[in-house]
């Protein structure tokens, strides 16, 4: 055990990559892990953590599952140490151009209104704890530049 001993985490985005090596890395720690994801693959995790990793699968821009999350770590294991907000979508690769609104409404429901949801509904727990806490917030190299090239628009001369 590990400088994690006794404490709740909660992990979203948990399935895959940064989230399941996180939710690992935590319950390898000591740490007691709710480790959510909107894919059923999080049911994997529960194998590799001798019960000390719990999956469930929820959506971190949903406020009802978030709230879900901490109600759940909460009531499973105790006080809450730790929300990884750590979910997080690219969207469409079909480019600017051919994404519908309600693809970009996804992109900003997961990366942005489920931060704040863990945020706000996490945090507010988190700031009752006499131990007090953390929020960790993920973001993606693909907010740094584009992962495709989109060819330039020729201005039509108007003659």
């Amino acid at each position: 055990m590990g400088e994690l001993k006794n404490k709740v985490a909660i992990i979203t985005g948990a399935a895959s990559g940064i989230g399941r090596a996180a939710a690992c890395l935590f319950a390898a720690q000591g740490a007691k892990v709710i480790a959510s994801d909107v894919s059923e693959t999080v049911y994997d995790l529960e194998k590799l953590s001798d019960g000390v990793i719990f999956p469930v699968q929820a959506d971190a821009s949903s406020e009802k599952d978030v709230d879900i999350l901490v109600e759940l770590a909460e009531s499973k294991f105790g006080n809450l140490h730790f929300f990884f907000a750590n979910a997080g979508i690219l969207g469409s690769v079909d480019g600017i151009f051919d994404q519908t609104v309600s693809e970009w409404e996804r992109v900003l429901r997961v990366n942005l209104i489920g931060p704040f949801l863990a945020a706000k509904i996490a945090g507010k727990r988190l700031a009752l704890n006499e131990e007090g806490g953390s929020i960790i917030f993920t973001s993606s190299v693909a907010g740094l530049r584009s992962g495709r090239a989109v060819r330039p628009i020729q201005p039509q001369r108007q003659d």
